[in-house]
């Protein structure tokens, strides 16, 4: 199989760690990437001339950068997968190209800790092993070929377009979160306000 193509954005977060304050990647493995915007395959739903990026300095997944732009880029080989996610009849949803099982339901909003508290004390599908997910976990379900509700609304039929936390903490400031933006899919830092939780097995 040939190396063909720029990896799509919810896979090219596998890569990326938020443990560190410097550069968000593994450098055992990769250790000359630079700290700077890579390209990504996944179009900007709002305007085709634009796609989205990730940034190994901070972590940031951003939006709105022309096409025409020079940014870096790291190829990636092996099928991409469509069509993951499975509706278990009940109350969840599981997603065959991560493993995860994910919650159906909203949870509504709620601070961190509350998110964290839910998430641990919920009770559904026999399971009781619920977790709030982390910033790559959540960003795995986010749909960048949608705009104003970047999830698949037959999955997430009860979704906003609005923050949602993850239980991963800002490396430079422990006292905030990231979040994933379900209204246009950015993928943010800095947030210690109300956020939704999302559920995951």
């Amino acid at each position: 199989m040939a190396w063909e193509r720029l990896v799509q954005l919810s896979f090219f977060l596998m890569l990326a760690t938020w443990k560190s304050t410097t550069q968000t990647i593994n450098t055992d493995f990769f250790a000359h990437t630079m700290l700077s915007y890579y390209w990504t395959s996944s179009t900007y739903a709002v305007n085709t001339s634009y796609a989205w990026l990730l940034d190994f300095n901070q972590g940031d997944v951003v939006n709105g950068f022309n096409k025409s732009n020079s940014y870096y880029v790291r190829a990636v080989r092996g099928e991409q997968e469509v069509g993951t996610l499975i509706d278990n009849g009940d109350g969840t949803i599981s997603d065959r190209a991560t493993g995860l099982m994910w919650q159906k339901a909203e949870a509504g909003a709620m601070n961190w800790e509350s998110a964290l508290t839910y998430c641990e004390s919920l009770q559904l599908a026999g399971h009781s092993d619920w977790r709030l997910p982390n910033r790559n976990e959540l960003q795995s379900i986010v749909d960048y070929t949608r705009n104003n509700l970047t999830i698949d609304r037959n999955s997430f039929p009860g979704a906003v377009a609005g923050l949602y936390w993850s239980s991963t903490t800002i490396a430079f400031n422990t006292g905030f979160g990231w979040v994933a933006d379900f209204k246009d899919g950015n993928i943010g830092d800095g947030f210690s306000s109300v956020s939704r939780g999302k559920s995951l097995s």
